[in-house]
């Protein structure tokens, strides 16, 4: 019953990682900045790679035991999914903190003009 649970579950992630971003278009778009037809282009390119590399794979690895293959297509998308993880969190920290410097650097500037022309007086 395990083994069903996991191949189930397997089944359910593979599934979702390959249509989600479908579903998220209108949000993709406007986080690239582009329209959202650009956005779906972008989901149709990941279909095709998926397509092109379907065969080559399956031909390499049909001498292989299903279980090994099973086993390392989950290592991939759990390492590939980590990553884009990852990464998205890495961009929207640093988009945080570019907002915040350019939040507290105008009111820097305001009180430096409020103390005068004084060299001394402003920041480096």
């Amino acid at each position: 019953m395990a083994a069903l649970l996991a191949l189930a579950m397997t089944g359910f992630i593979c599934i979702v990682t390959e249509t989600l971003p479908a579903g998220l278009l209108p949000q993709v778009g406007a986080g690239m900045g582009v329209s959202q037809a650009l956005a779906g282009q972008l989901v149709t390119a990941y279909a095709l790679g998926s397509l092109i590399a379907a065969i080559p794979l399956t031909i390499l690895t049909r001498r292989w035991s299903r279980r090994r293959v099973l086993l390392l297509t989950l290592v991939g998308f759990l390492l590939f999914n980590t990553v884009t993880a990852a990464s998205a969190r890495l961009v929207a920290e640093r988009r945080g903190l570019e907002q915040r410097h350019c939040r507290w650097r105008r009111p820097g500037r305001r009180a430096a003009r409020f103390v005068g022309g004084r060299r001394h007086s402003r920041g480096r």
